[in-house]
């Protein structure tokens, strides 16, 4: 079992991001406390993290319902994530924009499209973060269904699906499988990477 020990001084882009809402979207803070082993999903080889003292997290929700936050397990993993990536970029899910400030910091990034369905998502990062205002990065508002079967798709190298659909782990596979799928029929020159999944569909993820 490989654990990683997080330093005293952790902190993300989103530690700087205002405490606020937008319509059905809110930014919270909330905190670990280093009395336990948290989950790392095999991200960078990791099974767990643990924090020598209290961290602050930031998370965002939507409706109430956590759906991103920026402990270590996705900070790291988004990361990691980014630095598999090059050339042009299609990412399904704004979330805090972890993936964002990530793909910024890769030179070998040129273009950097984010799809998000919720436009109260879009308001909240945009008030409280620059990452929306980088000349090399733009932002749909619509499904990304919709987007990748539109037309004048640009020639994207990867498309990072940052989506978390279903209630339990099989249903997620199911759908995220299908919008693979998806990705390679209208999309087939890019290589598809999942968030969430540990497969050879998650660089992020080392798996023996």
């Amino acid at each position: 079992m490989k654990i990683l020990t997080v330093p005293k001084n952790w902190k993300t882009p989103a530690y700087k991001y205002s405490l606020k809402e937008k319509g059905c979207a809110r930014i919270i803070a909330s905190q670990y406390e280093p009395d336990g082993f948290y989950h790392m999903e095999k991200v960078n080889g990791y099974d767990y993290f643990e924090v020598e003292e209290t961290i602050r997290v930031t998370e965002l929700q939507i409706n109430g319902v956590t759906v991103m936050i920026d402990d270590p397990l996705h900070w790291i993993g988004m990361q990691s994530l980014a630095k598999a990536c090059k050339g042009k970029v299609l990412v399904a899910g704004l979330g805090l924009g972890l993936i964002v400030h990530a793909l910024q910091k890769n030179p070998n990034v040129t273009l950097i499209d984010i799809v998000e369905k919720e436009k109260d998502v879009i308001d909240l990062i945009g008030s409280v973060s620059d990452v929306l205002k980088d000349s090399k990065t733009h932002v749909f508002h619509t499904e990304i269904g919709s987007f990748i079967t539109g037309k004048n798709l640009e020639p994207y190298d990867n498309v990072i699906l940052d989506i978390w659909w279903g209630n339990g782990t099989m249903e997620m596979q199911r759908s995220m499988k299908s919008m693979v799928s998806l990705v390679s029929y209208f999309i087939p020159n890019a290589t598809p990477y999942v968030w969430g999944l540990r497969s050879k569909l998650n660089p992020a993820c080392k798996l023996e």
